[in-house]
């Protein structure tokens, strides 16, 4: 399958969220199969975004209920893989926060490739999107942004030694 397709299986698989703000999903492809999905949510049995937000919190508080509550589209990917996820691809409707980039290069991930830049990477959260970058290129895990019919390649696959 091509980039775009597993994408467009994201996109489809984002729509099971009940995050009232973005709904996130993602698909982890190995050997050209998709071998998980996972979209933005609450743990089981936990009351969801939409039946909070908005009704017993105001939205202006989402964010701060969200990183409480909510599990992000990536980490759900690999928490409900059934295989090994090590040289897999990730495909996320939006760009991955730190805490997921650094989960998904512990799991073994080799590639992201993300549909929408986060809207808060470009206002007040830059430095956390460097690290992500950073922590990219020195693990060697190739980050791109899909475009269209084309792409931007953001990191490099190189391996940084350490210096001790």
């Amino acid at each position: 399958m091509r980039h775009e397709t597993f994408m467009a299986v994201a996109h489809a698989v984002s729509q099971e969220s009940k995050c009232v703000r973005l709904q996130v999903g993602s698909v982890l492809v190995k050997d050209g199969h998709i071998i998980s999905s996972g979209y933005n949510g609450t743990a089981k049995g936990m009351p969801n975004c939409n039946e909070v937000v908005g009704i017993e919190i105001p939205i202006e508080d989402h964010h701060c209920w969200s990183q409480k509550h909510e599990i992000h589209s990536e980490m759900n990917c690999l928490l409900y893989c059934p295989v090994s996820t090590q040289g897999t691809t990730i495909y996320v409707t939006d760009s991955p926060c730190f805490n997921c980039t650094k989960h998904l290069i512990a799991a073994g991930v080799k590639e992201i490739y993300f549909d929408r830049m986060y809207d808060r990477y470009h206002r007040e959260l830059k430095d956390e999107w460097q690290e992500v970058l950073d922590t990219c290129t020195e693990a060697g895990v190739k980050l791109v942004q899909l475009k269209g019919n084309g792409y931007t390649l953001l990191t490099q696959k190189q391996h940084y030694r350490r210096q001790r």
